[in-house]
């Protein structure tokens, strides 16, 4: 009950009892006891009315959340025995990447539109950025062979990934901003291969798809869970769960996606690093270690990530020992990283230090910094 419904109770109550007194003292108050009962029962429509809109408000079904969309690199691994690598295009005979046949194309379209009805009570969607086919004979890894001889090594795809932004992807196609795909005719063991996000390298999955009937959409859907944060789940504990390794299930629960668009909103932000602070000792012996401590910040308000490429002696002598970082994602405002650097003199006087950000969109931030190397057994 209402506090306005239990008010009209009760003055109704007091009202009934002072109305048997004025009738006994012979007094008239039918007008007016018209009006109060009239008062009195729009009071306590009123309490019912609140209450009644009180129980709809916690009926109310939350806001849907905002969509979050992430960008997609597909990359057909050709002249391999997979449907999707028959009759590409390409514009010239060293081209390393081509345009995929229509079936292809059509086949892709469906797989991610799969892809996104299993993710979409997350709210995170997944759209085709680019497809290429990429020609795996010419194609020659840093070792000497090809990814056609390499296509069966995970690690294989890291190490063309830069190869193709750099030098046969049109410019703008960023791949350290996107789920980079690639379906490839088989794997060792498995259907797909996916990375947890790290910030440090490119977020890529591989999967199996060779013949025609087979349209892999659960297991892409799985690989991209990777790429988002998700670790497998038990069959024992949620058999119908998209994450269960080797299953059949398309479910995901509010955890899983509260901590995926977490993700997807790290993966698809638009920050700089900053260098807030780097500070050593003034004076360093010859032949003693110290720490260089980098303070960095990435204005992204989820989630962000920064990694040293090089610490570099402008002036003197030095040399870089080890590295370490230290980072905690603040998920509620701007993330602060701690990079601590060991490095020591290898000769008296002036040592300048350089620290080079480099975040996973080659945004880069640098510092320098002044010290002076001395011997122990002088003051200068």
């Amino acid at each position: 009950m209402s506090s306005l419904t239990a008010a009209g109770s009760f003055v109704n109550f007091k009202f009934k009892r002072k109305l048997a007194a004025l009738r006994e003292e012979g007094v008239c108050v039918r007008m007016m006891g018209t009006r109060v009962v009239g008062l009195l029962v729009g009071a306590a429509l009123l309490g019912s009315f609140a209450g009644a809109s009180a129980a709809l408000a916690q009926t109310a079904p939350p806001p849907e959340p905002e969509i979050v969309t992430l960008p997609v690199n597909v990359f057909i691994v050709g002249d391999t025995s997979s449907v999707l690598a028959r009759d590409p295009t390409f514009s010239s005979p060293t081209d390393l990447l081509g345009v995929p046949g229509e079936q292809a194309r059509q086949l892709v379209a469906r797989a991610l539109a799969g892809v996104n009805r299993i993710w979409d009570r997350c709210a995170v969607r997944f759209e085709q950025n680019t497809l290429w086919v990429v020609a795996a004979r010419r194609l020659v890894l840093p070792g000497g062979r090809t990814l056609l001889q390499e296509r069966k090594e995970f690690r294989s795809y890291f190490q063309i990934l830069p190869r193709l932004a750099n030098e046969e992807l049109p410019s703008g196609v960023r791949v350290y901003r996107a789920i980079n795909l690639f379906f490839v005719d088989a794997l060792p063991g498995v259907r797909g291969r996916g990375t947890l996000p790290t910030g440090a390298e490119a977020t890529v999955s591989v999967v199996v798809w060779r013949s025609l009937g087979f349209i892999p959409s659960r297991t892409i859907a799985h690989e991209f869970g990777h790429n988002l944060g998700l670790a497998h789940v038990e069959r024992s504990e949620d058999r119908d769960n998209v994450m269960v390794s080797g299953g059949r299930g398309r479910r995901l629960n509010p955890e899983q996606c509260a901590k995926a668009r977490l993700w997807a909103r790290a993966l698809n932000r638009s920050a700089r690093p900053r260098i807030l602070s780097l500070s050593a000792p003034e004076r360093v012996p010859v032949g003693e270690e110290f720490a260089l401590r980098v303070v960095f910040r990435d204005l992204d308000r989820d989630l962000a990530f920064a990694v040293v490429e090089s610490l570099a002696v402008e002036e003197g002598s030095g040399v870089l020992r080890s590295r370490s970082r230290l980072f905690t994602p603040d998920v509620k405002g701007s993330a602060v990283g701690l990079l601590t650097l060991r490095a020591r003199c290898r000769e008296p006087g002036p040592l300048r230090l350089r620290v080079l950000l480099l975040d996973e969109l080659s945004e880069r931030a640098s510092a320098s910094l002044l010290l002076r190397c001395v011997r122990e057994d002088t003051e200068s």
